[in-house]
């Protein structure tokens, strides 16, 4: 998620779509992907590439979350 050239050992699995939807959020967020030289400028925009990853998790996590809040709300939507 920061890069193959930036760190080759962290890697998310992700298909098609949620790469792409990762990649908008990366260049939303203004992070660019291309291989920075100087060791800490990679390592902040590695840290910027997670924080934006994890924002496209919450986002995610909270709508789940509403799912079920829902079905709790109306038990007849569960089956």
């Amino acid at each position: 998620m920061v890069g193959k050239n930036n760190d080759p050992n962290l890697v998310v699995s992700l298909c098609l779509n949620c790469h792409r939807t990762a990649t908008e959020g990366l260049a939303r967020a203004g992070v660019s992907m291309r291989s920075e030289s100087d060791p800490i400028a990679r390592v902040a925009q590695m840290l910027d590439a997670l924080a934006a990853f994890f924002e496209m998790l919450v986002d995610v996590l909270r709508r789940w979350a509403e799912l079920l809040r829902d079905r709790i709300g109306h038990p007849e939507a569960a089956q």
